[in-house]
């Protein structure tokens, strides 16, 4: 476990316990159809979740630890390579056999994560109009002329897998390269859903669209243009497993490159290797 707040603070070994770290409860809301037997589900949600954690400490870094861990101080908790947001409710110190100063103190931590989700450490990218690479060590070759390394992506479309347990946000740049490039499109074609900016990009110009929850905005050259947006765009998600994906402009398309970053999130914080 890896607790950070400006700085670091490991336990690694020293857990005694921690519960919190499976599934959920799910909260449904639900109507009554008056003559029906049962309830018509009309949405759900995950609940927020709480953390307890108990580490055997020492006497010396107990008055220390008990003030960094204070109350309402916010954290990120790291455990292998998954990582949640939390806050400190609860940071007391307790010992087996109370009176007992000699007795090895143990800290007991409470944390409250509005967010339910783990997220991984890493967010994953996928540039889709790069080049694909041909070239690796060892190597030989018996060519007397020029050779190709590589060569440029042109299929606008992508399978593009989300490893997680959710649907999730992203964020995706478009960059002008090679020229000028107008109106970017990018679509969901599981879905239907698609966003396109109206907007015109000089050679050099980088495009930025967020749809992450909390988080959402367009930019170009870092300035922000959110009424470029096309009205019956939306900012739809990448959902679970396979999703194929679209970008096009109606003009330019080709002189673009398309980098396309997400971050999974889990529902489970405890990963077991086989």
């Amino acid at each position: 476990f890896k607790l950070d707040f400006n700085h670091e603070v490991i336990f690694d070994k020293k857990i005694l316990q921690c519960e919190g770290l499976t599934e959920t409860s799910v909260n449904y809301e639900t109507a009554k159809n008056a003559g029906a037997d049962g309830n018509i589900i009309l949405g759900q949600s995950k609940e927020s979740r709480v953390i307890s954690i108990k580490i055997k400490i020492d006497n010396a870094n107990g008055d220390m630890l008990q003030r960094y861990f204070a109350s309402k101080r916010e954290h990120t908790l790291y455990i292998g390579k998954r990582k949640i947001n939390c806050v400190c409710e609860l940071s007391k110190i307790a010992r087996e056999q109370r009176g007992n100063l000699y007795e090895i103190p143990v800290l007991i931590l409470q944390f409250y994560c509005s967010d339910p989700y783990f997220y991984d450490v890493y967010d994953f990218g996928k540039n889709l109009a790069g080049i694909q690479p041909m070239f690796g060590f060892p190597w030989s070759s018996t060519a007397t002329h020029g050779f190709s390394t590589g060569y440029r992506i042109y299929n606008s479309r992508t399978v593009f897998q989300n490893k997680g347990d959710a649907n999730v946000g992203f964020k995706i740049i478009f960059k002008a390269i090679k020229g000028i490039a107008k109106n970017i499109k990018f679509s969901h074609l599981g879905t239907g859903e698609y966003l396109e900016i109206l907007t015109d990009m000089e050679q050099g110009d980088k495009l930025e669209i967020s749809t992450i929850e909390g988080s959402k905005y367009v930019k170009l050259n870092k300035q922000d243009i959110f009424n470029s947006i096309n009205r019956q765009s939306t900012f739809f998600n990448i959902s679970t497993g396979d999703n194929l994906l679209e970008y096009s402009a109606e003009e330019g398309q080709t002189n673009l490159d398309v980098i396309l970053y997400y971050v999974p999130k889990y529902t489970n914080g405890l990963v077991i290797n086989n």
